[in-house]
């Protein structure tokens, strides 16, 4: 009565709230109630987004029926839902093998192919459907997905062109003089102190990724960097590197394994080349936190400016290993800290050395488009026998800071970037002990 309902519930009609897991089986024994054929219990599961539920209920019923067209079809989608589209794809293709009419499971394969990265198939799939006429819904849904793989972009460029100031272009050696074994102290020539120049540098880089599957991609890079000094131009150089190679993104790690290679021209002589293999492993250890690793072996060749020949006392192998970790601050900043160790092997002692560095990265997001990134490091580098000419072996340590700030010009990729890099050697032997300060402003285009 009105009055009762004015009164409100008794105490008795009092019930604590279901939790969320008495919901969802009060749902699953509702629907298993109400329907006497497994398939379309599965159907309903799969509607109220319990795939997991209609996947074991459709696993168990498939020992039964393993032929039984609809069970594989609904596994497929519930495989697809459950992101294992590469398990869903072999159950839609058996079907459009021994049945090809069948235009619902033609676009749960087109959905499954673009789930697992297959785009060529994607499409082929999408639009053989759409061939049919479809209803209007799923036709628009289709022109969706072909929208959405249009707009991948597998690839990307990138294009800079600048002013470069130097003063300390050939490394020249603080010291005027230098201590040597057979001549005692030698004073140097002013060739070989340090040298002021400016100039302009180019550089452009090439990045193209094919996906086969969601899991499987082969990426290429091809980069060209060129510095070309107004009066030392000894020391212009032009480097080339390719780096080509398969990537593997498993469920906790994502491993590489390009082969490299690089080319360096000094003057206009070839300096060296080198090849080999640069296997990559990155590795989320939480939300923020990267480990990240990888190894390089080389093998390297120097080249003699005279006779534009192989110097083969020096050709030899080059290798190192790292290790790092990245820690995300926010959307568009992170820190990162790494050790690398290198060793070059030739067939000279006095040229072979064992290197130590440890890097660290700052990139940080300031407002109006600008980017700043802080990148010191220190690396040692010990040569295992002296040279006969001086008196000690050599020992380098090389402390290097590189500063850059890069301001965003439109929202199409182009940007100018002020660079600044401080390298100071502190070496065992006068020759090598040097400052160097260089500064950059490039006009960067990334496309």
């Amino acid at each position: 009565t009105l009055a009762q309902e004015k009164a409100g519930p008794a105490a008795g009609d009092f019930k604590a709230a279901p939790t969320a897991e008495e919901v969802q089986q009060a749902v699953l024994n509702e629907a298993a109630a109400a329907v006497d054929d497994y398939r379309k219990l599965a159907g309903q599961l799969i509607a109220l987004g319990l795939h997991q539920e209609a996947y074991d209920l459709l696993a168990e019923s498939l020992k039964k029926q393993p032929n039984d067209v609809e069970t594989r079809f609904l596994m497929g989608l519930a495989l697809t839902e459950l992101d294992r589209p590469d398990e869903a794809i072999p159950l839609f293709e058996q079907l459009l093998r021994e049945n090809p009419n069948l235009p619902r499971v033609r676009l749960e394969l087109a959905r499954s192919y673009n789930a697992n990265a297959q785009f060529e198939q994607a499409r082929a799939q999408f639009q053989a459907v759409k061939a049919l006429n479809p209803p209007a819904a799923v036709g628009e849904n289709i022109d969706r997905f072909l929208a959405a793989m249009d707009a991948q972009r597998f690839w990307s460029a990138r294009l800079s062109f600048g002013f470069v100031h130097d003063d300390n272009v050939n490394a020249g050696p603080s010291s005027s003089s230098v201590l040597t074994s057979a001549f005692g102290l030698v004073t140097l020539d002013p060739p070989s102190l340090p040298r002021d120049d400016s100039g302009w540098t180019l550089s452009a880089s090439i990045n193209h990724v094919y996906p086969r599957s969601r899991r499987f991609a082969w990426q290429t890079t091809a980069s060209f960097v060129r510095t070309d000094y107004s009066s030392v131009s000894d020391y212009d150089s032009d480097n080339i590197a390719i780096s080509t190679g398969p990537t593997w993104k498993l469920p906790r790690y994502v491993v590489s394994a390009p082969l490299v290679y690089e080319n360096m021209r000094l003057g206009d002589d070839r300096y060296s080349s080198a090849w080999g293999l640069a296997p990559q492993v990155q590795h989320p250890l939480n939300e923020r936190l990267m480990l990240e690793a990888g190894a390089v072996a080389q093998a390297r060749k120097y080249y003699n400016t005279a006779t534009d020949t192989t110097r083969s006392d020096r050709n030899g192998g080059v290798y190192s290993a790292n290790a790092g970790l990245r820690y995300s601050l926010d959307e568009t900043s992170f820190i990162q800290a790494s050790y690398r160790l290198t060793r070059e092997d030739t067939r000279q002692a006095y040229l072979d050395f064992t290197g130590h560095g440890v890097f660290a990265t700052y990139l940080k997001g300031l407002p109006h488009g600008l980017t700043l990134v802080v990148q010191p490091s220190v690396a040692r580098n010990g040569y295992d026998a002296r040279e006969a000419i001086y008196p000690k072996t050599r020992t380098d340590v090389v402390y290097t800071l590189n500063i850059n700030l890069a301001k965003e010009l439109n929202k199409k990729g182009l940007s100018l970037a002020l660079g600044y890099t401080y390298t100071k050697s502190d070496s065992s032997l006068d020759i090598n002990t040097y400052d160097r300060n260089q500064v950059t402003l490039q006009l960067v285009g990334v496309f």
